[in-house]
């Protein structure tokens, strides 16, 4: 390992991209929820999900890549709705979600954040709920962006935003706990 005075070159690497990358903040990465790599669970590529709002599982797309976690949601419709989008964070968003077998559900959850979201596409607008998701046991609320993936064999995308302080990804599992 390349190294210099004040230590390695990758630690300072790192460092730097986090002071300068407007995408990646601090928050984003294990170390700074005080878990250790040792103490986190390997999952694989695709996992089970269960969402206890809408009683479903959803096999979920681990994506290392997306800053957060997305869920597939149409018919989205906001109460008492605002054309200027943060006027409408607070209020309740409906929308219809369903799992890759089409069961579908109506939820009602109140729109926490609105995000310019970029992706290959370029950037869009997205409402973000928070979401209570399992996985194995392990029970988390996390901020989740409604997205039509109607298009996309999975409904559930799962970003860093809940990846960071609880799992490692083996990308060559294709499942660590069944999908």
């Amino acid at each position: 390992m390349l190294s210099n005075k004040g230590g390695s070159v990758s630690a300072m690497v790192v460092a730097f991209l986090l002071a300068v990358s407007p995408t990646i903040s601090a928050s984003d990465y294990a170390q700074e929820c005080g878990v250790e790599t040792a103490d986190k669970v390997v999952i694989g590529q695709k996992e089970s999900f269960y969402a206890p709002a809408a009683n479903l599982n959803f096999r979920s797309r681990i994506d290392t890549g997306a800053t957060r976690t997305s869920m597939h949601a149409t018919n989205i419709e906001i109460e008492n709705f605002s054309p200027e989008a943060g006027d409408n964070i607070g209020k309740m968003v409906n929308f219809i979600t369903a799992n890759e077998h089409g069961t579908s559900v109506h939820l009602r959850e109140k729109i926490t954040h609105v995000r310019q979201i970029q992706n290959s596409l370029g950037s869009e607008t997205r409402y973000s709920i928070m979401l209570d998701l399992t996985l194995a046991e392990r029970e988390y609320r996390v901020e989740v962006n409604l997205k039509d993936r109607s298009l996309m064999s999975d409904k559930l995308l799962i970003g860093r935003n809940l990846l960071a302080c609880n799992y490692v990804v083996d990308v060559s599992k294709a499942s660590a706990f069944g999908v």
